[in-house]
C-alpha cells in the first residue's frame, strides 16, 4: 500500500506443509509459517531506502527472522551509492537430511539450520553514454554452512561452523550501437573456513562472464553469453583440485504475436569437455528450441 509519496509498504503471509514418504527414507513432515513485510522509504530525490522482516515458524526449527536494509544515494545522473545489510536462514532439505543410503551418497538426520549475515557496499556510475560500471565489495559470514563433500567415495552434507566469504564484483555495461549492449563481469572472491583457514570446496577465487546482446528490429533477440569459473577444491583439506572451465552459450528468440515466442538455446557451443565435479563428467553440446505460448 501507498500511504505517502514517501512511504509504501506490502505485506503477506504465506504457510507450507512438506511432505516426504518414501520407501527408502521413510515418512517426514514439516510445516512452515512465513509472514513478510516490506517498506520502501523515499527520503529525498536523491536517498531511497529499503527496510524488510520475514519471520519463517518451522514446525521443527522454530521462529527464524530474516530483516534486511538496503539504501540507495544517488549524487547526480551520472553517480549513486548503494549498500546492503541483511541475515539469512536455510532450513536443511529432506534430501540434505534423509537422502537414502545408497553407497555413493547419504543424508544428514543430524544437521543443523544455516544461518548467514551478508553485507554490501558499492559505487555505480555512467561514464558516459556508451559505458556504465558498477564495483561491489561483498562479505558474507556463515554459521552452521551446509555442505555437502564427498569423503571415502561417499557424499554427505555437514556443518561448517564458521565459513566466510568476501571479496569484489565488478559489473560493466557497453552501448556501442543502439541495438547492441555487451556486458563483462569480474568477481574475486576468498571462501573460507574460518576454523582451518582452507578454502571452501566448489567455491572459485576468480570468475569471469560476459555477454553480447543484440536486439532486432524484426523481432529477434539474440545473446552470446560465456562464462569463466577457476580453479576449485575438491576436499576441505585443498590437495585435491579441480581445473577451470570455459562455456560458450547462444540464445534466440522471436516474438510471432502478442502471445506466441519462439526460441531456441544452445548450451556449451564449443561441446567443452569439462567438470564442475570431480569424475562427473558434464554435458556437451545441447541444442533446444520451442514455442511458447502465454494466455
Amino acid at each position: 500500500k501507498e500511504f505517502s509519496d514517501f512511504y509504501k509498504a506490502i505485506t503477506g503471509i504465506n504457510n507450507i506443509l512438506n511432505l516426504n514418504d518414501s520407501t527408502s527414507s521413510a515418512k517426514h513432515k514439516y510445516s512452515v509459517f512465513a509472514w513478510f513485510l516490506n517498506n520502501e522509504f523515499d527520503f529525498s530525490q536523491n536517498l531511497k531506502g529499503n527496510a524488510s522482516l520475514r519471520l519463517d515458524d518451522y514446525s521443527n526449527f522454530g521462529l527464524q527472522a530474516s530483516p534486511s536494509v538496503s539504501a540507495l544515494y544517488r549524487v547526480n545522473d551520472k553517480l549513486k551509492f548503494h549498500g546492503l545489510l541483511s541475515r539469512s536462514f536455510r532450513a536443511p532439505t529432506f534430501n540434505d537430511l534423509y537422502w537414502p543410503d545408497e553407497g555413493w551418497a547419504i543424508g544428514n538426520p543430524n544437521l543443523k539450520p544455516e544461518t548467514g549475515l551478508s553485507s554490501e557496499a558499492g559505487i555505480s556510475a555512467q561514464v558516459n553514454k556508451y559505458y556504465e560500471t558498477d564495483l561491489t565489495y561483498f562479505r558474507n559470514h556463515y554459521d552452521e554452512l551446509i555442505q555437502w563433500a564427498e569423503s571415502g567415495g561417499v557424499w554427505s552434507p555437514t556443518n561448517i561452523g564458521s565459513a566466510l566469504t568476501n571479496g569484489v564484483e565488478w559489473e560493466n555495461r557497453f552501448f556501442p550501437l543502439d541495438n547492441i549492449e555487451l556486458n563483462a563481469g569480474y568477481t574475486y572472491q576468498i571462501p573460507k573456513d574460518e576454523k582451518t583457514d582452507k578454502f571452501l570446496i566448489y567455491q572459485p577465487e576468480h570468475k569471469v562472464n560476459f555477454a553480447i546482446k543484440h536486439h532486432n528490429v524484426f523481432g529477434w533477440e539474440m545473446s552470446l553469453k560465456g562464462e569463466w569459473n577457476g580453479l576449485r577444491y575438491h576436499d576441505a583439506l585443498n590437495t585435491i583440485k579441480v581445473d577451470g572451465y570455459f562455456l560458450l552459450g547462444f540464445f534466440a528468440s522471436k516474438s510471432m504475436n502478442r502471445n506466441t515466442t519462439f526460441y531456441l538455446n544452445i548450451s556449451n557451443a564449443l561441446n567443452k569437455k569439462y567438470q564442475s565435479v570431480l569424475n562427473y563428467p558434464a554435458p556437451g553440446f545441447d541444442l533446444t528450441s520451442g514455442i511458447k505460448i502465454e494466455f
